[in-house]
């Protein structure tokens, strides 16, 4: 016979698949419990860990001779100050605290801080995106808080001045990871 590497041959390979086959068939009972009890917990766990849905509102911020001049400068090394600083009033208590009675079901500050993310995509838009499990609740999270940060931004009370910004897209629909990426995870 053809000898392998480690010295056996490939009839001494196909015993020990027999013998192993023979093992699992005399434990088949325990192999079945093994089994069922591996498909029970991965099953708790999918249910317990669902896959995070994320969905995002965009709102458009005026442009500024002095905006236009920094992000013709610097258009590669991210967002400029004033971007910037609308990213951090977007993420600011205030803003956040005037989203939460939108925001059903109730949630507190710090939980509703943990589910948003404020991005840019510009230097002109800002991006109010929101994560959970319920489709319905992450769109109206992110419009909450983006709607919030409008009327913040458009008040007296706004810590630059009255701002007009408008919305550019509601959150209207929420996206998961792929599954092959699900499948990854689990």
């Amino acid at each position: 016979g053809a000898v392998e590497p480690g010295g056996g041959t490939m009839s001494q390979q196909a015993l020990d698949l027999r013998k192993s086959v023979q093992v699992v068939r005399r434990h088949k009972v325990l192999v079945a419990i093994v089994t069922a009890l591996g498909l029970l917990i991965g099953s708790a766990y999918a249910v317990v860990n669902r896959p995070m849905l994320t969905s995002t509102a965009l709102v458009v911020l005026p442009q500024s001779s002095q905006a236009a001049q920094n992000a013709a400068a610097n258009t590669t090394s991210g967002p400029d100050s004033y971007t910037a600083t609308q990213e951090v009033i977007a993420g600011s208590n205030p803003v956040l605290s005037g989203a939460l009675p939108d925001i059903h079901p109730a949630i507190s500050l710090n939980a509703l801080r943990r589910e948003v993310q404020i991005g840019n995509l510009t230097p002109y838009i800002i991006s109010v995106s929101a994560k959970g499990t319920m489709a319905a609740d992450v769109e109206d999270t992110a419009n909450a808080v983006a709607g919030s940060y409008i009327r913040y931004i458009g008040s007296a009370s706004s810590p630059v001045g009255h701002v007009s910004v408008q919305w550019l897209e509601s959150a209207t629909s929420a996206t998961k990871p792929s599954m092959l990426k699900l499948i990854l995870i689990d």
